[in-house]
């Protein structure tokens, strides 16, 4: 009796972790701020923006891991809290693991700098 259930919970463990490996990873919506700037990635719409603030400007690029897919780089100039996006994204290989790399500036003066990875 013994020998039975411990044959039927290491299949079912084996079958449990086979189901685990199988699934897809999790792709995220966020956004993250930093001093003069913000970033945020939509993942229905495979979008990535940034936003300066304060009158500084704020640039994004976001790069494949792995190196295959598209590297994206979005700027917004503007400086005043609206929100500059481009879906770039939109070609990258399903559950791909990305690095962003965000600063704001003005000028040559830097503001602030944010960086972090998550998958599209």
């Amino acid at each position: 009796m013994k020998k039975t259930l411990a044959r039927g919970v290491a299949i079912a463990a084996v079958v449990a972790g086979g189901v685990a490996a199988a699934a897809p990873a999790q792709a995220n919506t966020f956004t993250t701020s930093f001093r003069h700037g913000a970033v945020k990635y939509v993942d229905g719409e495979d979008k990535i923006c940034v936003s300066g603030s304060g009158g500084y400007a704020a640039t994004v690029v976001v790069s494949p891991v792995n190196g295959v897919g598209p590297t994206v780089r979005v700027t917004d100039a503007a400086g005043g809290r609206t929100w500059t996006c481009k879906d770039g994204l939109k070609y990258a290989y399903e559950d791909s693991r990305y690095r962003f790399r965000a600063t704001s500036y003005m000028g040559q003066i830097a503001g602030g700098a944010a960086s972090g990875y998550f998958w599209s």
